[in-house]
């Protein structure tokens, strides 16, 4: 894992709590893709933090999270098609860290987020959830 991923989820989750920002998506360079479809339970369940603890003590949560980010990305190597990332997001009162995989394809990322019982997927052109069960490829 490289210095530049590890700043820039500390800062990510950071950010995320303490701003209430959207969320976010990091690369294993420590970069936010800016197109492609997200799919999360890539291999690992997600973690929840209550956000109001994230707001004052968001330097406390990377020592829980780390572990379980590195046991993953150890384990998964890119492709053409896709890019496993950190994601997170806040879900009523809980921040949610996954990792997740990026697809360049709609369709790839429909069928595996189907395949995974994912509720939807994320559009990173566009800033939007897309409710899977609603979806064809």
């Amino acid at each position: 894992m490289t210095n530049e991923f590890l700043t820039a989820a500390v800062a990510a989750i950071i950010e995320c709590a303490l701003l209430k920002r959207d969320g976010f998506t990091i690369t294993k360079d420590g970069d936010s893709p800016k197109s492609g479809f997200a799919v999360g339970g890539a291999g690992l369940s997600e973690v929840k933090f209550p956000a109001g603890l994230c707001r004052f003590k968001a330097n406390l949560i990377w020592p829980e999270v780390q572990p379980k980010i590195q046991q993953h990305l150890d384990l998964v190597t890119g492709e053409d098609n896709i890019h496993t990332c950190l994601g997170g997001w806040v879900e009523g009162n809980q921040l949610v860290i996954d990792v997740t995989d990026v697809f360049r394809f709609r369709g790839d990322a429909i069928a595996i987020a189907k395949g995974r019982g994912e509720r939807a997927i994320f559009d990173l052109s566009t800033g939007e959830a897309i409710e899977v069960d609603q979806l064809k490829k």
